[in-house]
């Protein structure tokens, strides 16, 4: 007799050929033998399903160069960097495990600096609008239904790039151009507060000649 133990293949088991023994077991019959199963020892949980990104999906008209590049990003498992104006993206995984596919059930959070919050989302996808330029890591995990324990998880970095107008280099070029300002501001002050005094000054000594010729006159 071919006594094997394992999972049962539906295809290969023979119609109305199985019995259940007095410790419960349960024996089927197939084509290649009979299967002996338990389903008190059998934990229905203990399944792998790894987790994998598919594709991120930007709103608006992009080039195909453009999406093809950030989904090259996305397959290599480290990091996207988006531009400002990227912002607003759905992204696509699945954890991988047909038998058990009904079972899986997905969480996600995105981490940029705060406590993790976690969300439920009904199928494998995300979609994010209008995030703000900084750097996030997103985490993404599927759980059994049944038994609520982690099957894969999943964790990538999100770059939002900031706008030219809004980068170190432009904050450095305005500094440099407030700084000008200021300089030929406070020279040009600086000159109008010399030129009155320079005229005062020569007010002062026109009037003291003046008052000086005065009682010579007389005189």
């Amino acid at each position: 007799v071919n006594l094997g133990y394992g999972e049962i293949n539906e295809a290969e088991m023979l119609p109305v050929s199985s019995i259940q023994t007095h410790d419960g077991n349960f024996i089927y019959g197939t084509t290649e033998g009979a299967v002996l199963f338990n389903p008190l020892k059998y934990d229905f949980s203990e399944y792998k399903a790894p987790m994998i990104f598919m594709s991120i999906n930007l709103n608006g008209k992009y080039d195909a160069k453009v999406l093809m590049n950030i989904n090259k990003q996305l397959l290599n498992d480290k990091k996207i960097v988006l531009s400002y104006n990227q912002n607003s993206f759905e992204l696509q995984f699945i954890a991988i495990n047909y038998r058990n596919q009904n079972d899986l059930e997905y969480y996600y959070t995105m981490d940029s600096g705060n406590a993790a919050q976690w969300h439920h989302t009904e199928d494998a996808s995300i979609r994010f609008i209008n995030l703000h330029p900084g750097n996030y890591v997103l985490r993404i995990k599927s759980i059994s239904r049944k038994s609520q324990k982690i099957i894969s998880q999943k964790t990538i970095q999100i770059i939002i790039s900031q706008p030219l107008w809004n980068t170190w280099y432009a904050w450095a070029f305005y500094f440099v151009v407030v700084f000008i300002m200021l300089y030929f501001f406070w020279n040009y002050y600086l000159n109008r507060i010399r030129q009155v005094q320079t005229k005062e000054k020569i007010n002062f000594f026109i009037n003291t000649s003046h008052d000086m010729r005065t009682p010579l006159t007389l005189i």
